[in-house]
């Protein structure tokens, strides 16, 4: 009996008046029976545990990673914190000024060499002694034919220059970062447009509630010739001339009769914001980008955006 010491027993048929019960021990057929079905249902929970953690896998939203550095942040938030977080998801409007700087640019007509030179319309680029800019692109190269019905206040291009003071912020990336990037995550980013009166038009979106808002494509400068220049897709070209003497440092010459530039806000994407801009331009639209210049040159990496009239 010692060696049925783990066979289970069960209970025999009643017998005589069925109030004596007894036991036998499990037959080896009907052990062989018993283990066959434990089988089966350990291998039909191992093929539902399957299908349950291949199932989970599917559905499971792939983590983004969140690097810690932006061009661009609002300078009400504490160091290193890039993202309002307020527990009721609201977001204030800001205005750009809590962001950086901005100095806007425009030009009339090209050159002959199909150039258009930028001027400054408002703000001052002294700070970034930044020298000369011109845009070439092929609805530039083309017959201006809507300037010469439009009147003496209508611009060929329109462009906006941003920058970052140095706060020392340790989530705004370095220029040696920026320089190693093809794209980087701004807080902010820009449209500007003229008006069919003349008026220019400007704002803002805060990008931290929409992702695929929040990249921007990084441009460098590169030689060519005698050249810097940058390319910013589409055949548009953007030419920088360094400043050379005192005169440069100044920043770019101002463009007579100039518009009005506007103050820019920067807005959450909200239904109240579209009402207030009206008709907005949403950021994945934008031609913008961050611009890099050559290591050496002493400017710093400017946000550009721009709006040209033939691809309004």
């Amino acid at each position: 009996m010692a060696g049925n010491k783990e066979v289970p027993r069960v209970k025999n048929p009643p017998s005589s008046d069925g109030h004596h019960v007894t036991h036998r021990f499990m037959t080896a057929t009907e052990l062989a029976e018993r283990d066959a079905r434990q089988s089966a249902y350990d291998a039909m929970l191992a093929r539902q545990q399957a299908f349950e953690d291949r199932l989970q896998a599917s559905t499971k939203k792939p983590d983004i990673p969140r690097a810690g550095c932006v061009f661009a942040k609002s300078c009400n938030l504490p160091d290193a914190i890039i993202d309002y977080s307020n527990p009721s998801g609201v977001v204030p409007t800001d205005s750009l000024k809590d962001y950086g700087e901005i100095a806007w640019l425009g030009a009339r007509d090209t050159d002959d060499a199909g150039l258009l030179n930028l001027e400054t319309i408002s703000g001052s680029t002294v700070s970034l002694g930044i020298g000369r800019l011109a845009l070439r692109a092929p609805a530039l190269a083309a017959p201006l034919l809507a300037l010469e019905a439009a009147t003496a206040a209508t611009l060929a291009g329109v462009v906006a220059l941003f920058w970052t003071q140095s706060l020392g912020d340790s989530a705004l990336y370095t220029e040696e970062q920026l320089r190693a990037l093809k794209q980087a995550r701004t807080r902010v980013r820009l449209q500007v447009e003229q008006q069919a009166d003349g008026s220019l038009k400007g704002y803002g979106f805060y990008t931290g509630k929409n992702r695929d808002w929040e990249m921007v494509d990084v441009v460098q400068f590169i030689l060519r010739g005698s050249q810097q220049v940058a390319d910013l897709g589409g055949g548009a070209e953007l030419i920088w001339t360094p400043a050379v003497d005192g005169s440069d440092t100044l920043g770019i010459p101002a463009l007579e009769a100039a518009p009005q530039a506007p103050h820019i806000w920067v807005y959450p994407p909200t239904p109240a914001a579209a009402s207030i801009i009206v008709n907005p331009v949403y950021p994945p639209e934008y031609k913008d980008f961050i611009l890099v210049f050559p290591a050496g040159s002493g400017v710093k990496p400017v946000y550009i955006v721009l709006s040209l009239l033939n691809l309004s």
